[in-house]
């Protein structure tokens, strides 16, 4: 499940515990009253028809736009004969409604990084995001530093803007070992994980060439795990993910459960996670509320979301990213001490106050 995909899944389950609120979802033509978590996933483990999906998404033109407008046309067959007061978007750009809208915008990575996406990407976002903002009532952000970047690159009042914090469910996920020959023997804690799309913005590159220079006798104690999907423009990341799987002690997983990720991250040694960009940073989150030190990038928002919970690097700096990790590598003691500043950290955000602030958010938008 993507990112986006929990954000909307944890929120809706929340709001409907919710009294004061009537929600539905809709999905693929649908008005649903309840969500499954089926909606959101995807055949990540069939080969073939990731690489179908992603020579569509990168080499067809306007691929997004129509897309965009297939869906737009089956939303508002729909919606038409509907008499909803709030149409909340999740995923940046809403469709026309008669309803109050509300969008949450969850980061502005493709006016920062356009090269980390698919220029079809770059054109549909820049095509429609002013008029989103310009017709929804509210703006849900996941942090305050993308509150900053909206208010900073479009004429836009900033008290239109809600932040409001994703939150983790690792702590209530049942771990299960994920079925790979290196878990065979239960070496907990003896791994560095990474998890993440496999796609430019997230650093696996830099990532990488950072553990490759870590001494021999680290690398043989300590494999670099890497779990993810595959992304945009991953055929690259992935080529010297097989090369360097001979040489270096490095374990690319791929896709995995919900339920092996959370037992990757709970036995991990540490997390690393050096993105580019992020509006939140999910993943950290993740790995905070399971004890797990993380090792995380100083810039975007996961300066904001961690606090002093994490050890920050320099995304952009191989040798600085090597000597932290190595840092935390040689010292147990630092290990524990962020895991456990990481796991209180964690506490400060819940699905449940997302929904809340986001029901508040609602309130506003029709007062």
């Amino acid at each position: 499940m993507t990112g986006i995909g929990q954000y909307t899944y944890n929120l809706f389950l929340n709001l409907a515990k919710e009294t004061s609120v009537d929600c539905r979802y809709y999905h693929n033509g649908l008005i649903l009253n309840s969500i499954e978590v089926n909606n959101f996933n995807r055949l990540k483990k069939n080969d073939y028809f990731n690489n179908i999906k992603a020579f569509i998404r990168d080499k067809v033109p306007y691929s997004y736009e129509i897309q965009w407008l297939y869906k737009k046309n089956q939303f508002n067959k729909v919606i038409k004969s509907s008499n909803f007061d709030i149409y909340h978007e999740p995923n940046f750009i809403s469709y026309p409604s008669k309803c109050k809208t509300i969008n949450t915008i969850h980061d502005l990575s493709w006016i920062n990084f356009p090269a980390y996406h698919p220029k079809s990407r770059v054109n549909f976002m820049n095509k429609h995001i002013k008029e989103t903002i310009k017709k929804s009532s509210r703006l849900i952000v996941d942090s305050n530093f993308v509150k900053k970047e909206l208010v900073n690159n479009f004429d836009i009042n900033h008290e239109k803007i809600d932040v409001i914090h994703l939150a983790s469910t690792m702590s209530n996920i049942k771990p299960i070992k994920p079925k790979h020959i290196f878990f065979n023997n239960n070496r907990n804690n003896s791994y560095i994980l990474f998890v993440g799309t496999l796609e430019p913005r997230k650093n696996l590159n830099n990532t990488i060439d950072a553990y490759i220079k870590l001494p021999k006798e680290i690398k043989n104690q300590y494999p670099l795990i890497i779990a993810g999907g595959y992304g945009w423009n991953f055929s690259k990341v992935l080529e010297k993910i097989k090369l360097l799987s001979i040489t270096e002690n490095i374990i690319h997983l791929g896709y995995v459960s919900k339920n092996e990720l959370c037992y990757l991250y709970k036995y991990a040694y540490c997390f690393i996670y050096p993105s580019f960009y992020e509006g939140f940073g999910l993943p950290v989150i993740e790995a905070m509320s399971l004890s797990t030190p993380v090792i995380t990038s100083i810039n975007s928002a996961m300066d904001e979301i961690t606090q002093n919970s994490a050890i920050k690097v320099k995304p952009e700096d191989i040798n600085d990213i090597s000597s932290k990790l190595k840092f935390l590598l040689d010292n147990p003691s630092e290990a524990t001490k962020y895991g456990i500043l990481g796991e209180e950290r964690s506490k400060v955000f819940s699905w449940k106050k997302c929904a809340k602030e986001t029901l508040r958010s609602y309130k506003k938008a029709i007062s």
